[in-house]
């Protein structure tokens, strides 16, 4: 096991995900077999984190691989949370790409936002999703994470979870339910709590939602 920063949360990762497959059950059954693209695409990273190779892949260190349909692969010493998030939707999801000059203007279907710079297709970072300000295609509007008892104060299964950071990149992961963030770190994909990154990000967290819309 390795021995960092993240350690504390791998212990009883198992239960925890038998948990949250719980609840993705229950949210399963409430569409009546029509499976909705964010669990969908939790499902495809859920894979990613219990398949060794694939959790490791992630990584900052290693070369992600490109994952057919989705967005450029990421080199070695990359962050790689906003690939995660866009491979899962693309590819996990199966919607695919909303190709354009950039992330915000019209794109050329109704997938993940994806920015064509140089032959190169690159995802929106994750400073840029948590930007309250910034309009994204195929994407809500980021909204704070409100306090419970706030009306729609919970995000759903699969949700983007994103947090802002002045001096660097920022993070952003899917929502696992029961407070726990599934995202890239720099040791591959992990599973921790929401808190965890508030802290780091210095408390703001936003969410957004995938719409498949062009705009």
């Amino acid at each position: 096991m390795l021995d960092d920063a993240m350690r504390p949360f791998r212990r009883g990762a198992s239960v925890l995900i038998d948990t949250v497959m719980e609840q993705y059950s229950a949210v399963q059954a409430e569409f009546s077999g029509r499976t909705p693209p964010r669990l969908m695409a939790l499902r495809w990273a859920l894979q990613q984190y219990c398949h060794e190779a694939g959790r490791a892949s992630y990584g900052k260190a290693p070369r992600c691989p490109h994952t057919e349909g989705s967005v450029t692969s990421f080199g070695p010493d990359s962050l790689k949370c906003n690939k995660l998030v866009a491979d899962a939707y693309a590819t996990g999801a199966e919607k695919g790409l909303s190709t354009g000059t950039d992330w915000s203007g019209p794109g050329n279907s109704t997938g993940w936002p994806a920015e064509l710079l140089n032959g190169d297709l690159w995802p929106p970072q994750a400073n840029r999703l948590a930007d309250q300000k910034l309009n994204i295609r195929s994407l809500t509007n980021a909204r704070p994470l409100r306090q419970p008892d706030e009306p729609k104060a919970s995000p759903e299964l699969g949700d983007l979870i994103a947090f802002p950071s002045s001096d660097g990149s920022g993070h952003v992961g899917l929502y696992l339910g029961k407070n726990l963030l599934l995202s890239a770190k720099e040791t591959g994909i992990e599973i921790h709590p929401l808190e965890y990154e508030r802290v780091l990000h210095g408390g703001v967290v936003v969410i957004r939602k995938f719409t498949g819309t062009e705009r």
